[in-house]
């Protein structure tokens, strides 16, 4: 996904560095003026990122900060009074009220086709680690080593369930949840399965990619894509204000569409790109569809209620010590119904 961008910017005669953080901003009056930079190599057992050899500044005409809210939070402090973004803007301070949640993300090579797999995404109905999956072999086309086998990226929404001491631990709990549902060798350890294709398949725990939790209250909170005080400093992320109004892909690109459209405006560059913003109802349809299905969802409320104990009862007649039934939940498709093996 980001192959097409950075092919783009290179042929407009961009200089792209990887591999380079920022560590410092510094300002000037009403100016950024600097920004600290250093090297940086990932930590392949830690999976973090690791500052290497000497830091260096570089002046700045223009800077969009496009880091997550943390990060933005130590730059807005800055290193040295007098030049810090926040003495001006100190709205920014509340930053640090912003929480952030890592979904560690593994992408699992098959060496065969599984079938039955739709190409939806796929929620995984009582899964301990809050499991979820894209067929990526299925939604991405022409991608050579995709052929003939199904790739999955499976998501974990509960970090703190996974309980190994190393990532590739954490990676093979998911793979033996993952394999309750779709009937395949998980192996007992990380790279024992001949299922799967391991020189391929990758684990990652997102602690430096995480996304910022839409918790109430936070909207004051979130930065406007150009700074009011400091006239050539603007900021993108999923964090920041825009009208999608969830952390997603989509609201940090619309939030980096913004930033762009703050440049424009401050350079007199032309006409500003335009952010489509998704279709909504006036809020006092949503008001009165509240009251309008109270009933309904009273009713859906007690029928679950009720499905769940007929199952309950169901098992403990049988003799069953674990959970009778797993589902495997799939947009417009019926409930699956597999048994969870021991």
């Amino acid at each position: 996904m980001i192959a097409p961008f950075e092919t783009a910017l290179r042929a407009a005669g961009v200089e792209v560095e990887l591999g380079v953080e920022v560590t410092n901003v510094s300002r000037r009056g009403d100016r950024a003026s600097t920004i600290t930079l250093r090297r940086t190599t990932l930590d392949s057992r830690s999976y973090t990122w690791e500052g290497t050899g000497e830091q260096w500044t570089e002046a700045v005409e223009e800077l969009v900060l496009a880091v997550p809210a943390p990060t933005l939070t130590g730059l807005v402090r800055g290193r040295t009074a007098g030049e810090r973004i926040v003495e001006v803007e100190p709205r920014l301070a509340e930053l640090a009220r912003l929480s952030t949640q890592r979904v560690p993300i593994l992408h699992v090579y098959f060496r065969n086709r599984i079938e039955g797999i739709p190409a939806d995404p796929v929620g995984l109905y009582e899964s301990t680690l809050n499991l979820a999956f894209t067929d990526i072999s299925q939604a991405w086309q022409g991608i050579p080593a995709f052929a003939g086998r199904t790739v999955l990226a499976v998501s974990c929404s509960d970090p703190y369930a996974l309980a190994g001491a190393h990532p590739t631990e954490n990676g093979h709990q998911m793979l033996r949840e993952l394999a309750e549902y779709l009937n395949f060798d998980a192996g007992e350890e990380w790279g024992q399965s001949d299922a799967i294709d391991w020189v391929s398949t990758r684990f990652h725990e997102n602690n430096d990619t995480q996304l910022t939790l839409d918790a109430i209250g936070t909207d004051s909170l979130r930065p406007a894509a150009s700074c009011e005080n400091v006239v050539n400093l603007s900021f993108a992320g999923d964090f920041c204000q825009q009208d999608i109004g969830l952390t997603t892909i989509e609201a940090a690109v619309a939030s980096g569409l913004e930033a762009v459209n703050s440049v424009i405006r401050r350079r007199d560059l032309g006409a500003e790109v335009e952010v489509l913003t998704p279709k909504r109802m006036p809020g006092y349809l949503y008001v009165c569809l509240r009251y309008a299905l109270a009933p309904s969802a009273v009713a859906a409320k007690g029928w679950s209620l009720g499905a769940g104990q007929l199952l309950r009862s169901r098992s403990s007649a049988a003799g069953q010590q674990e959970p009778l039934l797993r589902y495997l939940l799939t947009p417009g498709l019926p409930a699956r119904r597999q048994r969870r093996e021991s």
